[in-house]
């Protein structure tokens, strides 16, 4: 995914068998472009929160997501334009998505797997810490963070699966570390990001200046399968 800003909107760019990119206006609007150059244009009330977390789609191409900070999740048909469901409460922030469900981080609320179809809550691990979540292989994701920790959660299951300590990802105990993106490799995962030290108060335009990471953190999870 790569997003880019446009006059009054952004363009968010995607590696999907079906659909090239979906460009949303701060009108409320998205303008879903397929593969072929066909597309469609649908209202979907975006506005300037979804530019940082994206408008994910099914992988079918046929729904498209958007969360909202008050509104909550609202799922549509890309065809018809029609909303198939919204799910409440809001504080969406990460929307991740499989095949049968989506998994979605609540801002300092809780991670919760939702069904696609239907947009109903099947489970959830609460968390007053919880950020931001980032998609790994095949059902797991990495919490940042879940009651302090940093985390990786079996999805389908909905568990967690192995707690990683926040000294292994921010060994120089910066006082400002952003986590950006999260990606797994055989034993390990590489967690890439920026931190500054020492900033006593978050400042989001500083650390968006700062030095950037990447740390390789050995796990015990085995991607081909479960937990060792």
């Amino acid at each position: 995914m790569r997003i880019e800003a446009i006059d009054n909107g952004f363009a968010e760019f995607m590696d999907h068998p079906c659909i090239e990119k979906v460009i949303c206006k701060y009108d409320s609007t998205c303008t879903v472009w397929f593969q072929n150059k066909s597309f469609k244009t649908l209202k979907v009330n975006c506005s300037v929160y979804n530019r940082q977390y994206g408008i994910p789609v099914s992988n079918d191409g046929t729904k498209l997501f958007v969360g909202d900070w008050e509104r909550g999740l609202s799922a549509f048909d890309i065809q018809s334009g029609e909303q198939l469901w919204r799910f409440r409460p809001g504080g969406i922030r990460n929307v991740l998505v499989f095949p049968e469900y989506l998994v979605v981080a609540r801002a300092y609320k809780e991670v919760v797997k939702i069904d696609i179809e239907t947009g109903e809550r099947c489970a959830s691990i609460k968390s007053g810490t919880i950020d931001h979540i980032f998609s790994l292989s095949g059902p797991y994701v990495f919490a940042d963070t879940i009651s302090g920790h940093h985390c990786i959660i079996d999805a389908e299951k909905m568990v967690i699966t192995e707690k990683i300590s926040p000294k292994s990802i921010n060994p120089h105990a910066c006082l400002s570390l952003m986590i950006q993106d999260v990606k797994s490799n055989d034993h390990s995962i590489l967690v890439i990001g920026r931190e500054d030290y020492p900033q006593k108060q978050f400042d989001s335009d500083h650390i968006k200046n700062g030095m950037p990471f990447s740390r390789r953190i050995e796990v015990m999870t085995d991607w081909t399968g479960r937990k060792n």
